[in-house]
């Protein structure tokens, strides 16, 4: 039996509206969480199991997160030789809750989501809030979530052949989700390389870069258009925020 097993899903949507009682409708947008992930290391968000409450049982102290087209990705990895805690099953009865057939414990709600910024907007001719930026403190696997069936979590060492089909089309995207965000930071990284290179100090006489800067500038952007048909293999085009 193993001592750790790995749960990826997805915690919210983007781009689809919901209506939220005492707010009205309101849609999380496709960049929303983009300053979080940057400054990841500033906001560690936990895995919670059924509730919010701060003393809700967590199975995961912090998980790496991603955005893609459809939503906040996240991926974690669970101890499986936890004890039982105050009375609560252990984390394999956790496991199971996810994957039964009937009634599984499985999708998700952010938590302490603070909004940064929002704007009024018209979807479909309907008024809604839409959530330009915003930060979350954890996620918590439920099976009552506000987003409902466009959120979605499983442990990635099981068959999802009898998985609900909305989970087996969640974790193909959440592959190629996966691997573009990987490629988007190192687009990024590169660029940010360039940039160094350009503005940076130490520059040749008149201001100019030396051969060597040179070569190390152009070496960043032919690795640029590399990670760019990388990107357009995998179906997204380069957007420039």
């Amino acid at each position: 039996m193993t001592d750790f097993v790995a749960i990826r899903g997805y915690a919210i949507p983007f781009n689809r509206t919901i209506y939220i009682e005492e707010v009205g409708v309101e849609l999380i947008d496709r960049n929303a969480f983009r300053d979080m992930l940057r400054a990841r290391r500033r906001y560690p968000v936990a895995i919670r199991w059924f509730d919010h409450d701060v003393d809700a049982y967590q199975i995961a102290g912090s998980a790496q997160l991603f955005d893609d087209g459809h939503g906040l990705g996240f991926s974690c990895t669970v101890d499986m030789r936890a004890p039982y805690h105050g009375g609560r099953s252990s984390n394999w009865a956790v496991i199971a809750s996810m994957t039964r057939s009937v009634n599984p414990v499985d999708q998700c709600s952010v938590g302490d989501f603070m909004i940064d910024e929002a704007v009024s907007d018209t979807v479909g001719g309907i008024a809604c809030r839409r959530v330009l930026k915003a930060t979350i403190s954890h996620i918590t696997i439920t099976d009552h979530a506000a987003y409902r069936q466009y959120t979605g979590v499983w442990p990635s060492h099981c068959d999802l052949d009898r998985a609900p089909y909305r989970i087996q089309e969640m974790s193909a995207r959440w592959e190629i989700g996966k691997q573009l965000h990987a490629l988007r930071s190192k687009r990024d990284g590169l660029i940010s390389a360039a940039e160094t290179i350009v503005n940076g100090k130490g520059l040749g006489p008149g201001g100019d870069l030396s051969p060597d800067q040179m070569t190390a500038f152009w070496a960043k952007v032919a690795a640029v258009k590399q990670v760019d048909q990388e990107l357009g293999r995998l179906g997204e085009g380069v957007t420039h925020d």
